[in-house]
């Protein structure tokens, strides 16, 4: 991305305070939010992934940024809270979830495996592409019709997203959008 380029879960993330808390970044990719979280005074951050083609890269984000945080690989984003209560990771007061739900086959079945982590009072930042419409749909991506990369497959209505957040007791609290 352009270095000017906006990024809105790192926007978010910006208004929570972090002392104390315990994290959860999902899909963590380039290892941003997790070196953000533990700069912010969390407790403790669990950066995750579906496979382990970053593990090297959190090692080093780990050393050189002098950043305390755990890795772990949990294979396809379905039945999280199962998987990280086997790890021994049960619940945390901030989840970061951005650039996934466009990933997955059911963006709902995520959703619904990550709540249970969840404190109460809890915040989770959701991040994913969006359509702009009126409908409570969701837009598949056939041969790269909204987004060339090939594993990109849903893009959701707002309100789509709105009702899966409010069907599974998340209330929005801000929202931010970047056309």
């Amino acid at each position: 991305y352009p270095d000017d380029f906006p990024t809105l879960p790192r926007m978010l993330l910006w208004k929570i305070d972090l002392k104390g808390a315990t994290c959860l970044d999902l899909g963590s990719m380039e290892g941003l939010i997790p070196v953000l979280m533990c700069r912010q005074g969390a407790k403790s951050v669990l950066a995750t992934d579906a496979i382990d083609h970053c593990a090297e890269k959190m090692a080093a984000l780990r050393h050189y940024y002098s950043a305390h945080f755990d890795f772990l690989r949990v294979g396809l984003m379905y039945d999280l809270a199962k998987k990280l209560r086997e790890a021994n990771k049960a619940s945390f007061d901030v989840i970061n979830l951005s650039g996934v739900l466009y990933h997955v086959f059911s963006p709902l079945m995520v959703l619904a495996g990550v709540r249970p982590l969840l404190k109460k009072n809890g915040i989770m930042i959701v991040s994913t592409n969006v359509v702009l419409d009126d409908s409570v749909s969701m837009h598949f991506n056939d041969e790269g019709r909204l987004q060339e990369e090939s594993n990109t497959f849903w893009y959701t209505s707002i309100k789509a997203l709105d009702y899966m957040l409010r069907y599974l007791k998340l209330a929005p609290i801000d929202c931010l959008y970047l056309p």
